[in-house]
């Protein structure tokens, strides 16, 4: 049987104490103690710990049986604001500033080697708190376990021993306000060296306004500004260009919630001003609204156009492209189209991906494709399609599989006329080996390989050296295509999948469960993972998730590739999906880039870190 000696009793009243305030001390003994005022820690029936701004009040005898303690009656807690949970050494003392609110939902507070930790999530209906003395965290704990009621959270309370005792009692507790539920979504944007933007979601009803909190380390935060109800946004115009935390609080008149999730962020310059993104196998582009194009990624056969087969893990200039209109970005090459006369411009590897008739020395400067006046462009892994003002469709490059749709395997190094199909608005090449195509009245074509069912077709294996149209599909308004699978969304805001990765290899288009209000699907050529823009302007991500190019904070196989939303941002308006990585543009003024998954210089944010959530790609 564990002795527990009175001293011990009392220091854990002090810790209950100092937990519930997280601001504060014990004030100097008040003889009053019926009055509110403050007390000296004690042990005796009815005694009163005063900590802070609130006072415990133990109701019933407390005390010792051959060295078990146990408590009766009631523990009536007086709230004179929000009760805050802090971090504590085994001496009692707080260590850092609160851990978490008590709001409603469930909290479980546990111990560590040195000190109290507070972990908690909630469902708005329970509130359990556990706390042990840290020391001997299996000696002493105390449990309370009640309901929420508008402001007043009542329930049991229990003091569980290691000898098995658990003596219990009950506690009411009450507050003048009722305590607003925290903020979620909090995400940031850097708009300069000197500043930037918080955005986040009121979650609460009952707040008067919001409180902003940064940190250098997370663990000491400052309050560095408010704002009104309904207000969901700051600028913090002091940032700093070393890494800073944020984390936001609502708040009803003296009553906090607990804290939103904390983002973190550099002041830097950002790449700004982007009207379109493309992302290549581990390259990356961004057309910006002057008409030029920045390049960065892996650089082996030049595709970044800067004249050299330097890698950049930030943003580079492609000299010498003006007036441009679209970019598009495959394996190791790239492509943009000016806006007079239509002119298509090639870059990067040259074993006839390029369309420039010839073969040879990587091209590491952008080069005119003679293909005529072209309104519309994509880039696949080895090929490329393109529809001219006509009109008519030509496409050039690697053809093994028959994906170019000119009803022969040879491939081509310019462009060669796709005369079997017309009438086409939109194409989506694949990673590989099959393309898509989208005819004017909303359904799909593809050719190429079936190996996995990506031409829906209704059956699995062979080719089509022809564009053949895919089963059950109508009201089209946009398509893509990866590494062996396709996809295609509708006018009623439905997305439907068909072959490897995203589909789970069926040879028909099936609806992507879970997902509907979509307005934009990604353009790329990725391995195996699709984003979808949704109405509400948030991205969601699902598939191949290795690299943690989904966006959803978690990487590798299973559930981590199931269907989810894009952490860390909103207000996408474009997105684009490459081998390993994603981008994404953010609306606003100025408008930015994002990217995440992994970071061999794709993402562009001058570093090599890859992320499971997006990050801001940084200027030239």
């Amino acid at each position: 049987m564990v002795k527990v000696k009175w001293l011990k009793w009392g220091l854990v009243i002090l810790v209950l104490g100092i937990m519930l305030t997280g601001y504060g001390g014990l004030c100097k003994k008040d003889k009053d103690t019926s009055s509110g005022s403050s007390g000296t820690t004690t042990t005796e029936s009815g005694g009163k710990v005063w900590a802070g701004s609130y006072v415990i009040d133990i109701v019933g005898p407390i005390g010792f049986v051959e060295g078990t303690a146990y408590a009766e009656g009631n523990i009536v807690i007086t709230m004179e604001g929000s009760i805050k949970v802090s971090q504590m050494d085994v001496r009692g003392t707080a260590t850092s500033d609160e851990i978490a609110y008590i709001a409603p939902g469930t909290f479980d507070v546990r111990p560590s080697p040195n000190y109290l930790r507070v972990y908690g999530s909630g469902n708005g209906t329970n509130v359990t708190l556990n706390f042990a003395f840290a020391d001997n965290p299996e000696e002493l704990e105390f449990v309370f376990v009640g309901t929420v009621s508008g402001n007043q959270f009542s329930g049991n309370v229990t003091l569980g021993l290691q000898d098995g005792n658990q003596p219990r009692g009950t506690f009411t507790l009450t507050s003048s306000d009722s305590i607003p539920a925290a903020p979620s979504d909090l995400h940031a944007t850097s708009i300069s060296q000197t500043q930037i933007d918080l955005f986040w979601t009121d979650k609460s009803g009952n707040e008067t306004g919001f409180e902003i909190y940064r940190s250098s380390d997370k663990k000491t935060w400052s309050k560095i500004g408010t704002v009104g109800d309904g207000v969901t946004t700051f600028s913090d115009t002091t940032a700093s260009p070393l890494l800073s935390y944020y984390r936001v609080r609502s708040a009803n008149g003296s009553i906090t919630s607990i804290a939103s999730n904390v983002v973190g962020l550099k002041a830097i310059e950002p790449l700004k001003d982007i009207t379109a993104i493309a992302a290549g196998y581990d390259h990356s582009l961004a057309l910006k609204s002057n008409g030029t194009i920045v390049a960065w990624g892996n650089n082996p056969t030049g595709a970044l156009g800067n004249g050299t087969t330097t890698p950049s893990n930030k943003p580079v200039a492609v000299p010498g492209l003006t007036n441009i209109t679209a970019i598009a970005a495959g394996n190791h090459f790239s492509l943009a189209l000016e806006n007079t006369p239509g002119t298509v411009w090639a870059w990067g590897d040259n074993d006839g991906r390029l369309g420039i008739g010839s073969t040879g020395a990587d091209v590491l400067s952008p080069v005119v494709v003679n293909v005529g006046n072209v309104i519309t462009m994509t880039a696949g892994g080895e090929f490329a399609f393109v529809i001219r003002e006509d009109g008519v469709i030509w496409a050039w490059g690697y053809n093994g599989t028959g994906q170019l749709g000119i009803g022969s395997t040879e491939n081509r190094n310019g462009p060669t006329e796709v005369t079997a199909i017309s009438d086409v608005i939109s194409i989506a090449c694949g990673k590989s080996g099959h393309t898509l195509f989208l005819k004017s009245n909303g359904t799909v074509w593809a050719c190429g390989n079936n190996g996995s069912g990506e031409l829906g077709i209704g059956s699995t294996g062979g080719t089509s050296l022809t564009p053949v149209q895919t089963l059950g599909l109508t009201q089209v308004i946009a398509i893509g295509a990866g590494e062996s699978f396709s996809y295609a969304l509708k006018s009623d805001g439905t997305v439907w999948a068909w072959g490897n990765w995203v589909a789970g290899g069926t040879n028909t288009p099936v609806q992507v469960s879970g997902l509907t209000n979509v307005i934009a699907i990604s353009t790329g050529n990725p391995r195996g993972h699709v984003l979808a823009i949704k109405s509400d302007k948030t991205a969601w991500g699902w598939g191949w998730n290795i690299d943690g190019q989904v966006g959803n904070g978690k990487s590798g196989g299973g559930d981590a590739g199931a269907l989810s939303k894009v952490l860390n941002i909103a207000n996408v308006i474009a997105v684009s999906t490459g081998e390993y990585c994603s981008l994404a543009i953010k609306g606003g003024t100025p408008t930015t880039v994002w990217a995440w998954g992994r970071n061999q210089n794709e993402l562009g944010d001058g570093t090599n870190n890859g992320s499971t959530v997006p990050v801001q790609t940084i200027a030239p």
